[in-house]
C-alpha cells in the first residue's frame, strides 16, 4: 500500500523540462517529439523530409505511430541518458498511459542533418529510474 502511494505521488510531481542539446541529434529528437505529438500531416512531412526512411517503409511507420499516439498518448522527454552530436538516447513518457519508451536517434553529421536511425522500444525499469 505504501509503495503504491509513493508511486502515485511520484507520478504527480511535475518534472523539470529536459534541456535537449542544440546538435544534429538533439534537433532531430525535438523534431521527432513535436511531429509525433502533432500526428497527421505534420508527422508525415517529418518522416518523409527529415529522415532517411525509405518511402516503402514510411507508410508502415506512420500507421504504427498513429496507433501508438492513439493508445498511449503524446510523448514528454523525461531523461537523456546519453548524447553526442550525432546520437542521442531519450527516455520518454506517454501522457495517456504513463508508459515509458526508450528512443535511440542518430542523425547525419552533414547538412541537412537528416535522421538516419530510430529505435523505439519500451523502457526498462532501470532506464526509467536512471539507476
Amino acid at each position: 500500500m505504501l509503495h503504491t502511494l509513493l508511486l502515485a505521488v511520484t507520478l504527480l510531481i511535475p518534472q523539470a523540462p529536459v534541456t535537449v542539446p542544440d546538435t544534429p541529434a538533439g534537433r532531430g529528437l525535438q523534431e521527432f517529439v513535436t511531429s509525433f505529438n502533432a500526428g497527421g500531416a505534420e508527422r508525415r512531412t517529418w518522416v518523409t523530409t527529415r529522415t532517411t526512411v525509405p518511402a516503402e517503409a514510411a507508410e508502415n511507420i506512420l500507421q504504427q505511430d498513429a496507433e501508438i499516439l492513439e493508445e498511449y498518448g503524446t510523448f514528454t522527454i523525461v531523461r537523456l541518458p546519453s548524447a553526442t552530436p550525432t546520437a542521442i538516447t531519450a527516455i520518454m513518457r506517454h501522457a495517456k498511459s504513463g508508459a515509458h519508451a526508450h528512443l535511440l536517434l542518430e542523425a547525419s553529421a552533414d547538412a541537412p542533418h537528416k535522421v538516419t536511425n530510430l529505435r523505439l522500444r519500451p523502457a526498462t525499469p532501470e532506464e526509467i529510474s536512471g539507476k
